[in-house]
C-alpha cells in the first residue's frame, strides 16, 4: 500500500513511541507522511547527487524525553561523510527538528571518489549508534589508508568500516571500528526479535552479499569481510596487493550472483509483523537489477530459501523500514513512493498469534546443516613436504560441526563450535608425500584433494565437500 510521494527517497522509518512515519529525501529533507512541513530541511549543507545526499536518520532510543536524532549525509563543498545530531524543537505548531542544535558527532574524508559513501545508520540493542561507510569509492578499493593498505583493511581510517560508537561520547571514534573489509554497506538492520544483525553489502562486478553476525556471538567483534581481498566468496585477483588473506576473515552467509540478474543489493528487514504470516520471521531485502522484492530464512550465519516475492514488485528499492505500529515493514523507492507492505491472507491485528515455531521464517522444526566453509591457501613445497603438512581454514556456521577429513592425509576428525573459526595443519601420508614430491620436480605446482564430511549434532543433514589444495615449488 502507497502511504505517500516524494523526492528521491532515501529512507522510511519511525521513532521510538511515535506515531508517524519520516522519510528522507537525498537532497536534504525530513519529511513526516501527511504533514506538508518539512521535519528538517539542510539542503543547502548536504552535497547530492548519485549516492552522496541526506542518506538516513536515526531516533534515539529516548526520543520521547530527549528529542534527539541523528542523520547520516555527505557534505557539500567537501563531500565529507558526517554523522550529526539534531534534537526537535519546542513550541506549538507541526514537528519540526531544530537546525540550530546541530552537533557534528563523527566525520570521514571522503573527497576522492563521489561513491562508496556507505550510508547505514541505527541504534542497537545495545542502545549504541551504529554506522556504515563505504571504502571510499573508485573500482578494487584504491583508496588507501595511512598504512598504505587498502582503506577497507586498514587501521587509519573509518572507510570500509562498520562502527559502533556512543554519540554521546567526548570522542565518539575512538574504538568505535567494530567490522572491516566492507565495499559499500548501504543498509544494515537488526532483527527486534533475535537481536541478530545483518548486514547488505554491495558487490563490484560478480556478487553481492548478505553478511549474519548473530547476537548470541556479540555481533562478532573484529569480524573481517574482506574486500577487497574477496568479493563475496570470490577471491579478488585485482586487489591491492596487501594485505591480502587478512585475518578474521569471514564469507557472506548469501550472495546473489551478477550472472543471474543482481546489479547492486539493498539490505532490508528480517519481518516482525504478525499481520504478514507468510513473510514472517524471513529477511525481505531487494536487488536493482531485479523487478521484485526478495526473501530469505535465516537461522544463525546461515541463509536458506531464497525466493522471489512475485506479490510484491518495486522498481528502484533505496531501502527498508520498520513503521510506528506492529513492527509494519515500510520500503521506499527512488522512483518516489513509500509503501507499508500488507499481507492478504494476514490479519490487521498486533496481537494476532504467531505462525507456530517460525521465529525463524519457516527454518525452526528439522534440523540445520551446520554450514561448514573451507578453504586452504596455496602451500609452499617446503611447508608440505619437508614439515609434512598442509593448512587449510575451517569455519563452522550456526551450529556445531563434526568434520572428517581424509584423502592424501592422515585421518583427522576437528569439532568446530557454532561459528568457529580455525587453522587446521594436516599431515601428509607418506606415500602422498613421495607422488607430490616427484610431481614438483617436472611441474611448477600439484595439487592434493581433500574430502570432507560435516555432521551437525541432532542428526541433522551431513555435509560433504571436496577442497582442492595447490602446493607450489
Amino acid at each position: 500500500m502507497e502511504i505517500g510521494r516524494f523526492t528521491s527517497p532515501v529512507a522510511a522509518t519511525s521513532a521510538p513511541g511515535d506515531s508517524r512515519v519520516f522519510v528522507v529525501e537525498q537532497a536534504g529533507r525530513i519529511r513526516i507522511v501527511g504533514q506538508a512541513e518539512p521535519f528538517l530541511d539542510i539542503r543547502m549543507e548536504v552535497e547530492s547527487g548519485g549516492e552522496r545526499g541526506l542518506l538516513n536518520v536515526a531516533f534515539a532510543p529516548d526520543w520521547a524525553q530527549s528529542g534527539r536524532f541523528y542523520v547520516f549525509l555527505t557534505a557539500r563543498g567537501t563531500g565529507q561523510v558526517q554523522v550529526r545530531e539534531y534534537r526537535r524543537a519546542t513550541g506549538d505548531g507541526p514537528l519540526r527538528a531544530d537546525p540550530a542544535t546541530a552537533r557534528l558527532v563523527l566525520a570521514q574524508d571522503h573527497a576522492a571518489f563521489p561513491n562508496h559513501n556507505g550510508g547505514g545508520l541505527a541504534f542497537g540493542p545495545d542502545g549504541r549508534l551504529w554506522v556504515t561507510i563505504g571504502d571510499g569509492g573508485g573500482a578494487n578499493n584504491p583508496v588507501l589508508g595511512p598504512d598504505g593498505a587498502p582503506s577497507a583493511q586498514s587501521d587509519g581510517t573509518l572507510l570500509g568500516k562498520l562502527l559502533r560508537i556512543d554519540p554521546l561520547a567526548p570522542d565518539p571514534a575512538a574504538g568505535a571500528v567494530f567490522h572491516r573489509g566492507l565495499r559499500n554497506a548501504w543498509r544494515f538492520s537488526f532483527d527486534s526479535v533475535t537481536g541478530d544483525l545483518v548486514i547488505g553489502d554491495v558487490g563490484q562486478n560478480a556478487r553481492e552479499e548478505i553478511d549474519v553476525a548473530p547476537a548470541a556471538a556479540g555481533w562478532l567483534p573484529g569480524a573481517n569481510w574482506g574486500w577487497p581481498c574477496w568479493e563475496g566468496t570470490l577471491k579478488n585477483q585485482r586487489a591491492q596487493p596487501a594485505p591480502c588473506d587478512p585475518p578474521d576473515d569471514r564469507f557472506p552467509s548469501f550472495e546473489l550472483s551478477h550472472a543471474d540478474g543482481a546489479v547492486s543489493i539493498t539490505g532490508g528487514v528480517v519481518v516482525r509483523d504478525r499481520a504478514l504470516p507468510t513473510l514472517y520471521g524471513r529477511y525481505l531485502y531487494a536487488d536493482f537489477g531485479m523487478t521484485n522484492l526478495r526473501s530469505l530464512a535465516l537461522r544463525g550465519t546461515e541463509a536458506s530459501d531464497d525466493r522471489a516475492e512475485a506479490t510484491l514488485p518495486v522498481a528502484a528499492v533505496s531501502s527498508f523500514g520498520v513503521g510506528p505500529a506492529c513492527d509494519q515493514v515500510l520500503v521506499a523507492s527512488l522512483d518516489g513512493p513509500v509503501y507499508a507492505i500488507r499481507d492478504s491472507a494476514g490479519s490487521s491485528d498486533c496481537g494476532a498469534p504467531l505462525p507456530p515455531e517460525n521465529h525463524y521464517g519457516g527454518t525452526a522444526g528439522p534440523p540445520v546443516a551446520c554450514g561448514l566453509r573451507a578453504r586452504a591457501p596455496r602451500q609452499r613445497r617446503r611447508r608440505a613436504l619437508e614439515r609434512r603438512g598442509v593448512v587449510v581454514t575451517l569455519r563452522a556456521g550456526a551450529v556445531r560441526c563434526d568434520v572428517e577429513l581424509r584423502g592424501g592425509i592422515r585421518a583427522r576428525h576437528v569439532r568446530l563450535a557454532a561459528d568457529e573459526r580455525r587453522r587446521v595443519r594436516l599431515r601428509l601420508r607418506r606415500g602422498h608425500r613421495r607422488v607430490l614430491r616427484r610431481q614438483l620436480t617436472r611441474r611448477r605446482s600439484a595439487r592434493l584433494t581433500i574430502t570432507l564430511r560435516a555432521t551437525p549434532p541432532e542428526d541433522g543433514p551431513v555435509t560433504r565437500k571436496v577442497l582442492r589444495v595447490r602446493v607450489r615449488r
